[in-house]
C-alpha cells in the first residue's frame, strides 16, 4: 500500500490483491468479479475521500490460477487538493493510552497467584495493566450506528493496519454531528486496543484466563484404568466431578473426553474446553460501513 491513509495529501492509493481462481481458463475479465474485490468507483477502505480508477488483474507467471490485482484510487473530486466538502477528508489517526484493571488467576509465566500459606486468591488480585489505545477518524456525510453495534467489542479475523489477525480489539465509535450553513456531516471517532501479545501466535484476547481459573477447582489425579480418581484439596474435601466433554464441549464415546486429569491408562493430560467471548470480524471494511450513506442516523 502507498499512503495508506493519505497523510501526504495526495489521496492516491495502491493495493495488490492476490486471487485464486477455480479454473485455468479463467481470464481477467472473470478475475475483476471475484466477490473480496474492490470496483470501479467503490470508496477506498481506509480513506472513504478517494475512489477506485483501476483495477488490473495480472496472471502469475508459475501458475495458471493465481492472479495479481493491483488497484488504485484517487481523490473522488479529482486531484486539485481537498475539496469544500468536510467529510471528503482522510481518516486520521491519534495514539492514546489508559490503564485498564483486570482479574488475573496467574502470572505470564502461568504461576497461580498464591498468598504466604500457599493458598490461591480468592478472589483472584486486579492487576492494572497499561494499554494503548487507537482513535481512528472519520467524517462522514452519514452514520451507520448497525456497522457500529456490530464491530463493537470484536477482535480482527483479517490483517490490519499490517498487523496479524486477533491483534486488535474494536471497542465503540463516538460520533458527533456538526452543521453548517449548507452542509451537515458526521464526526466519527472509533476506539481500538492493541493486543501487546500479537507476535507470540496466542493474542491477549483469547480466552486463557477462563482456563485457568477453572484449574482450581480440578487438580489432577492418578487414574484407575479409564475412570478418574479425583484428588482433594488441602482441606480433604474432594473435588467436584465435572460432565466429561470433548475439547469442543460436546459428548464423545463412552460419555466423552474425561476432563483436565492424569490417565494412568496414557499419561495424558487433556486441557480445558476452550470458550469464544468474542467475535471475530474483517476489519478491512469497518471504516467505510460506519460511513455508510443511508444505513445510519
Amino acid at each position: 500500500q502507498n499512503s495508506p491513509f493519505g497523510i501526504d495529501g495526495s489521496r492516491a492509493h495502491r493495493a495488490m490483491y492476490t486471487v485464486e481462481t477455480t479454473s485455468n481458463l479463467d481470464m481477467a475479465d472473470v478475475v475483476r468479479k471475484a466477490p473480496a474485490l474492490p470496483i470501479e468507483g467503490s470508496a477506498c477502505p481506509w480513506d472513504t475521500g478517494a475512489v477506485a480508477v483501476s483495477v488490473d488483474p495480472k496472471q502469475d507467471p508459475n501458475s495458471k490460477t493465481l492472479w495479481r490485482v493491483t488497484v488504485r484510487w484517487q481523490k473522488a473530486q479529482g486531484a486539485e487538493g481537498d475539496g469544500p466538502n468536510p467529510w471528503d477528508k482522510p481518516v486520521l489517526l491519534r495514539w492514546n493510552g489508559t490503564e485498564l484493571a483486570e482479574t488475573w488467576a496467574r502470572d505470564l509465566e502461568g504461576k497461580a497467584f498464591v498468598n504466604s500459606a500457599g493458598d490461591p486468591f480468592n478472589p483472584p488480585p486486579m492487576i492494572i495493566r497499561p494499554m494503548p489505545i487507537l482513535i481512528a477518524r472519520v467524517q462522514a456525510i452519514s452514520y451507520s450506528h448497525r456497522a457500529a453495534v456490530k464491530y463493537g467489542n470484536s477482535t480482527n479475523s483479517d490483517t490490519w493496519l499490517s498487523y496479524p489477525p486477533n491483534s486488535w480489539k474494536a471497542l465503540f465509535a463516538v460520533s458527533n454531528e456538526q452543521r453548517g450553513a449548507d452542509t451537515s456531516y458526521w464526526i466519527i471517532d472509533f476506539r481500538f486496543i492493541l493486543n501487546f501479545d500479537f507476535d507470540k501466535g496466542v493474542g491477549l484476547w483469547h480466552p486463557t484466563l477462563v482456563a485457568d481459573i477453572g484449574n482450581r477447582f480440578v487438580e489432577a489425579a492418578a487414574g484407575v484404568g479409564d475412570e478418574p480418581v479425583f484428588a482433594k484439596d488441602k482441606n480433604g474435601i474432594a473435588s467436584s466431578r465435572p460432565i466429561p466433554l470433548d475439547t469442543e464441549g460436546v459428548f464423545g464415546p463412552k460419555g466423552g473426553r474425561l476432563p483436565p486429569v492424569l490417565l494412568r491408562s496414557g499419561d495424558v493430560q487433556l486441557g480445558f474446553i476452550p470458550f469464544t467471548t468474542l467475535h471475530r470480524r474483517p476489519f478491512a471494511n469497518l471504516l467505510t460501513e460506519i460511513a455508510a450513506a443511508g444505513e445510519g442516523l
